[in-house]
Formats: structure tokens, sequence, C-alpha cells
């Protein structure tokens, strides 16, 4: 059974897709972003910066991807797919 999560310590989805969905043993999270639980975008910052907070929004397990272009023109987006 799949089950949609969402948390008030991670920033709220850009787009129409949830933070996360889980279903038994799996759990699969949205890209991540460096926009704070705030809503700050730390899109000036250091890539250094950006990374941690994209990794602060849904540890522990991640996988970047490149693409041409990212949501809010940001130079970082992460996801991943992880067992429970």
């Amino acid at each position: 059974m799949k089950r949609i999560v969402s948390t008030d310590d991670a920033p709220a989805a850009v787009g129409a897709y949830s933070q996360a969905t889980e279903t038994d043993d799996l759990i699969f999270t949205a890209g991540q972003i460096p926009l704070t639980p705030d809503g700050d975008l730390l899109d000036g910052a250091d890539i250094d910066v950006q990374t941690d907070q994209a990794l602060e929004n849904g540890p522990p397990a991640r996988s970047a991807v490149e693409v041409a272009a990212l949501p809010k023109e940001v130079d970082i987006e992460i996801e991943a797919v992880a067992t429970k």
C-alpha cells in the first residue's frame, strides 16, 4: 500500500508532487533543492552550502542527477530510493 509522506521539517513540494511516498518496505523521495523549510532559497550560496541544505531536507541516502535546468534555477537537486 502506498502512503504519501509530508513533513514540516522539509520544504513543501514546489510542484504537483509529494515530498515522498512509501510502501511497506520502500521510500521514494522527491528531488531536493537548496530550499530551507522556512522557504528561503539558497540559490546564491556556494555549492557546498546548497548541497548541505539539499541533503538536510531528506537524509540519509540521496542520488544526484544533472539536468539542463532545475526548479527555481538552482545548481543542485538530490533524490533517493531507500529500503526501510
